[in-house]
């Protein structure tokens, strides 16, 4: 489902069985927002998912599983997202990996995602090749009520961290089911000012202009500097 993100602009290998998923104790112990239940593994910094994809996305060591949440956005599809940062010793994030799954709901047979006609680039991570975007935006930015950006932003303060005052965000997408009614989006969150932007400059320029571009150029490595999805799973047995 797109996203609006306002304030944003993120063991043994498991079978590859179709049987339920049997989740670790690094899955279950992490805090859980949300009736649904999560249906994706977590272990140390990769998240497994045993189908739609059948894929591992690995994150830096140095980044800390903060949990996750899985809702019906919109009422409209199936969202599971989970949480990693990295963050300095005031607790303020320097990176943010934002692995998000989502599916049409049943009540919606004919909804299907398309990325073709948006003139997104393809750009690889690791195994996957997905269609890339550059965002940016201020911490004080308030995302939509209900949004997978709320959620996020909730997920962060209450682990006790926040977001630097300028940010940026790499984002991927890419369609992940036969029907085109599953996707995975995968989107890296860090500071505007690392990149030797800021938001003020961007707005200026407009967003066909130099500073976007740079934008646009920049955070696409740092992204593929630091997440790396493996596909298929393969068992460990």
């Amino acid at each position: 489902m797109r996203i609006s993100l306002p304030m944003l602009a993120a063991f043994a290998l498991m079978s590859c069985s179709t049987g339920p998923m049997e989740l670790s104790p690094s899955t279950t112990s992490a805090p859980h927002w949300g009736e649904k239940p999560r249906t994706r593994l977590v272990e140390a910094n990769s998240v497994y998912s045993q189908q739609l994809p059948d894929a591992r996305v690995h994150l830096p060591k140095g980044a800390r599983y903060l949990g996750s949440t899985r809702f019906d956005l919109k009422d409209v599809v199936d969202a599971e997202i989970h949480l990693f940062v990295e963050a300095n010793e005031e607790r303020v994030v320097e990176r943010a990996y934002w692995i998000q799954f989502e599916s049409y709901l049943p009540e919606y047979p004919d909804a299907a995602y398309d990325f073709m006609d948006d003139g997104m680039p393809l750009a690889s991570l690791g195994d996957m090749e997905l269609f890339y975007r550059a965002r940016f935006g201020r911490a004080e930015d308030v995302p939509p009520e209900g949004s997978e950006a709320q959620r996020v932003q909730q997920m962060i303060a209450d682990a006790g961290y926040e977001l630097p005052a300028e940010t940026f965000s790499a984002q991927f997408h890419q369609v992940v089911s036969a029907d085109n009614r599953s996707e995975i989006l995968v989107i890296v969150i860090g500071d505007l000012a690392q990149l030797d932007l800021s938001f003020a400059q961007i707005v200026a320029g407009g967003r066909q202009e130099e500073p976007m571009k740079r934008l646009s150029e920049k955070a696409l490595p740092v992204a593929q500097k630091t997440v790396r999805i493996r596909s298929p799973v393969r068992s460990a047995r």
